[in-house]
């Protein structure tokens, strides 16, 4: 289980899911100065565990994560199961989705 950090401030709640640490340093630093509550969020796994838990306001997503990827999360929590596998009418996370990549740009 990878951990996920909590910043507190008023407002909305917002879920940053980044793997690079210095960009999400960054984009929490602005949210919270603005205002919002910011929950981190290193991978796919976290952040779909952080979606259920903590039902944020709005999810600012990178697309190119590691492992499972900002895509497959959108589809996931837009498309929900029950535990017995059917398909629901009920999406995990109705919150909208700011997403974004740095493909193709050198690290």
């Amino acid at each position: 289980m990878t951990s996920a950090m909590t910043h507190t401030s008023t407002g909305g709640t917002v879920l940053v899911v980044e793997d690079d640490t210095r960009v999400c340093t960054l984009v929490t630093w602005q949210l919270e100065t603005e205002g919002y509550t910011v929950i981190e969020a290193p991978d796919g796994s976290c952040a779909l565990e952080r979606i259920s838990n903590d039902k944020p306001n709005l999810v600012v997503l990178d697309l190119s994560l590691p492992g499972v990827g900002g895509l497959d999360i959108l589809r996931r929590v837009r498309t929900a199961e029950r535990s017995d596998g059917t398909p629901s009418r009920r999406p995990t996370c109705c919150a909208p989705a700011c997403c974004a990549t740095a493909l193709g740009s050198p690290r």
